[in-house]
């Protein structure tokens, strides 16, 4: 009458930067059925989950799925006994993040600077999960995020930008890293 008592030892709750997956659970019963099956749905589409079957190697339960689209999901493994017992309370949620952030439509306020004047640089980034986005020259700082803008205020000279009594050209380059790793530089 006691369900196998199983634990989950991959995925994690994170984000992944790659498409493949490993499903594997550690499963503590003495008389496991020969499979086991794993449920994976993608959340918030309103799609019914696909099973799949689990390969018991000795105790622990394993998948891999080598080209999961880009999404959040959830993972259930429902592990029966020889008695009919069924525990189908184990999960986990992950994403699968592949796709690199682009940084989109940077703007100043300003054409031309002198080296210590303040001027604004705005950007936006295709992507929800950012981690972190930067500028430079030969100098790199962060920008912050606003609402989805990503802003700093600052002076050429803080870029690394040529300093001189003329104007000169500042080449600056923007990065923009997501929580999965993925970095459009």
């Amino acid at each position: 009458t006691t369900a196998p008592r199983v634990t989950i030892t991959s995925p994690s709750n994170t984000t992944y930067s790659q498409s493949n997956i490993s499903f594997n659970a550690t499963v503590l019963e003495p008389n496991p059925e020969t499979s086991g099956t794993l449920q994976l749905t993608m959340l918030n589409t309103g799609q019914t989950g696909i099973n799949y079957t689990l390969t018991n190697y000795s105790g622990n339960w394993g998948f891999t799925n080598l080209s999961i689209p880009d999404g959040v999901y959830q993972a259930r493994f429902h592990i029966n006994d020889t008695a009919g017992n069924m525990n189908n309370s184990e999960s986990v949620t992950f994403t699968v993040d592949t796709i690199k952030p682009q940084v989109l439509s940077p703007q100043s306020n300003r054409s031309a600077v002198a080296n210590s004047t303040l001027f604004n640089i705005n950007v936006t980034v295709n992507e929800r999960y950012i981690s972190n986005v930067t500028v430079k020259n030969t100098t790199t700082l962060g920008l912050i995020n606003e609402s989805g803008l990503w802003k700093i205020n600052t002076t050429a000279q803080a870029l690394g930008c040529p300093i001189g009594l003329q104007e000169s050209p500042c080449l600056l380059t923007f990065n923009a890293s997501d929580v999965a790793g993925n970095e459009n530089a």
